[in-house]
């Protein structure tokens, strides 16, 4: 259900109940779009559609990383590499954007066999420092907040920022097979 700042969605934890993962993805996803189009600047959303789940860093957490995970593998079809993310991002956003893309791109990776990922790809994660130091007991936006020193309203806002950003990205020629598509070849 579509909703204003001053709405809730269904199941958005307005019942005292945490949000589903699902809700929180929905919400993450609509906030994209709007401030895709122009309709509303990602601070008004953070305090307004997102507010609710800033109760549930848990779900907050959760939603964050499918949101990333989807639009990077999303990118990777369509021929972006991890390096390449993180340059558009550092060019056409700012550096935190680039910082959080970077670890969900090592994130994304790690969730595949390593076998079928190609040792380039590794290569650049390595590149760009983001392969080392991620603890498996939290999830990874949580601590990327931590080393940021950022909120979760910030958190979100550079979510929806990187989203919107990777929502742009055209087509690139494919280089590399993405991750879980291919070891070396």
């Amino acid at each position: 259900m579509r909703t204003n700042g001053s709405q809730r969605t269904a199941g958005s934890g307005s019942d005292g109940a945490a949000p589903s993962v699902e809700v929180a993805v929905e919400a993450i996803m609509a906030a994209t779009a709007d401030h895709l189009y122009g309709r509303v600047a990602t601070a008004d959303l953070v305090a307004g559609r997102l507010a609710f789940l800033v109760r549930w860093p848990r779900v907050l957490h959760a939603g964050v990383a499918a949101v990333l995970r989807t639009q990077l593998e999303r990118l990777w079809s369509a021929g972006w590499l991890p390096v390449d993310v993180h340059q558009v991002a550092r060019r056409q956003a700012d550096e935190v954007i680039a910082g959080l893309l970077a670890a969900a791109v090592a994130e994304a990776t790690h969730q595949r066999p390593a076998a079928t990922t190609h040792p380039r790809w590794f290569a650049q994660l390595r590149q760009l420092d983001v392969l080392d130091g991620w603890s498996s007991d939290r999830p990874y936006p949580a601590q990327w907040a931590d080393r940021h020193g950022v909120d979760e309203s910030a958190l979100l806002a550079a979510t929806v920022e990187a989203v919107t950003l990777a929502l742009r990205l055209p087509v690139l020629p494919a280089v590399l097979p993405p991750p879980g598509q291919g070891g070396v070849g």
